[in-house]
C-alpha cells in the first residue's frame, strides 16, 4: 500500500499481510519500518509496527489531475500518489499474463497503460466491470470514454495502478451544453467566436473558460490566455460573441478584446488551439493541443482565411475535433454572427 502525508509518497511493504488486512483508504497511520527499494520501487520494508491514529483528521487525500501533467516524462518522484483522469478514452483491454490486465488509454494527443493485478483478493469479480474472463473480451467498446481514479505503482517501470472496481468508471453521457458555434478567421485581424446555448434554460457561466493556445502551446509549456466567463449568465438559445478590437464587423459585440490583453482569445491565425472548459474539463475544441500545425488522419489542415459555422443538429461540443462538424464559408462573412440555430 502507499502513504502520503500531503506532499510526498511512499509504498509499504507487508509481506505476509498481517497489518495491510485491518487498513481503509483514508486511515491515519504511524509506520515503523526500514527504508529501501525493489527493482527501482521506493518503498518501507520490514515492519516493526503500524498503528492506526484513531481520533486524527488528514486534510483531503491530496489527488493529483492527471489531465493536466505530461506523461512522457519521469514520473518516478510521484511513486505511490494518488491521480484522477476525467474523460479518457479507452482504445485497448489485454490479458497478457496469468489473469492481469493492462489497458491502454488516450487522453488527448498522450497514451498511458494501467495495469491489474490478478493477485488482488477477489480478482476476477474486482474486474467483472472492465473484462469478461470466459470470453477474453472488454466489457466497454473500443474508444469508451471513462473517469479514472488511480495509484502510480511500479511494475518493472512506472505504472499507473488498478485497484478496484471504483477505479475505472464509464463517463456519463453529456446532455446538451453550451458550445462553440462561430469561428472566424478573416483578414488581418478580424477574429471573433461565438458560443451558442442550445437548452431551454438559461446557463450560468461561472466555470467556464475559453483558452488560446498560441502555436501549438499546451497547459505546461508555450504561451496560453485564458478568458473567464464567470458570471455571464448565457440565456436559453442565445449566443456570447467575441471580437477584436479591429473587427470590421457592423454588429453588436458581448467582448471586444485588444492583442495585448492578457485574456484576449480571438487574435488566432488558423493554427492556434481553442478549447472551451467547463470546471477545468475540456467540453468543446477546434484543433489539437500540442501541434502546430495540426494534423489529422496524417495530413495537415488550417483554419485561415474563412468562417466556419456549427452544422444544424449539434448540441453540444466535442472533446476531439471533428471539422465535419462544421459549414465553411468565405473569408469575411459575418453574416451569421450573433445568431444560431441547432
Amino acid at each position: 500500500f502507499s502513504v502520503t502525508d500531503g506532499e510526498y509518497a511512499i509504498f509499504v511493504y507487508d509481506g505476509a499481510g498481517a497489518y495491510t488486512s485491518s487498513l481503509s483508504i483514508g486511515d491515519v497511520v504511524e509506520i515503523v519500518g526500514e527504508r529501501g527499494a525493489y527493482r527501482g520501487l521506493n518503498q518501507v520494508t520490514n515492519l516493526v509496527s503500524l498503528t492506526a491514529l484513531s481520533g486524527e483528521t488528514f486534510p483531503d487525500l491530496p489527488v493529483l489531475d492527471g489531465n493536466t501533467m505530461d506523461l512522457s516524462g519521469d514520473l518516478s518522484h510521484l511513486q505511490g500518489h494518488y491521480f484522477t483522469f476525467t474523460g479518457v478514452s479507452m482504445t485497448a483491454v489485454t490479458n497478457p499474463s496469468y489473469d492481469n490486465l493492462q489497458f491502454t488509454f488516450t487522453i488527448g494527443t498522450q497514451t498511458f497503460t494501467v495495469f491489474y493485478d490478478s493477485r488482488l483478493a477477489n480478482s476476477e469479480a474486482a474486474a467483472a466491470h472492465l473484462y469478461d474472463y470466459d470470453t477474453d473480451t472488454s466489457q466497454f467498446a473500443e474508444g469508451a470514454v471513462v473517469n479514472l481514479t488511480l495509484v502510480l505503482g511500479w511494475r518493472d517501470d512506472v505504472q499507473f495502478r488498478y485497484q478496484s472496481e471504483d477505479d475505472v468508471q464509464l463517463k456519463p453521457e453529456a446532455g446538451p451544453d453550451v458550445f462553440i458555434s462561430e469561428y472566424i478567421e478573416g483578414s488581418s485581424n478580424n477574429k471573433a467566436l461565438e458560443l451558442y446555448n442550445p437548452t431551454s434554460e438559461a446557463i450560468d457561466l461561472t466555470g467556464y473558460m475559453i483558452n488560446y493556445y498560441n502555436n501549438g502551446a499546451t497547459d505546461s509549456s508555450g504561451t496560453k490566455k485564458s478568458y473567464d466567463l464567470s458570471g455571464i449568465v448565457l440565456p436559453a438559445g442565445g449566443t456570447y460573441t467575441i471580437v477584436t478590437d479591429s473587427f470590421a464587423g457592423t454588429g453588436t459585440y458581448d467582448e471586444v478584446q485588444a492583442y495585448n490583453d492578457s485574456d484576449s482569445v480571438v487574435f488566432f491565425n488558423g493554427d492556434d488551439t481553442i478549447t472551451l472548459t467547463k470546471n477545468g474539463e475540456i467540453i468543446d475544441i477546434i484543433g489539437v493541443l500540442g501541434e502546430d500545425p495540426w494534423t489529422l488522419d496524417g495530413a495537415e489542415v488550417a483554419w485561415a482565411e474563412h468562417t466556419y459555422v456549427r452544422k444544424s443538429g449539434t448540441t453540444s461540443g466535442s472533446t476531439v475535433w471533428d471539422p465535419t462538424e462544421w459549414d465553411e464559408y468565405e473569408q469575411n462573412d459575418f453574416s451569421h454572427l450573433g445568431t444560431h440555430t441547432a
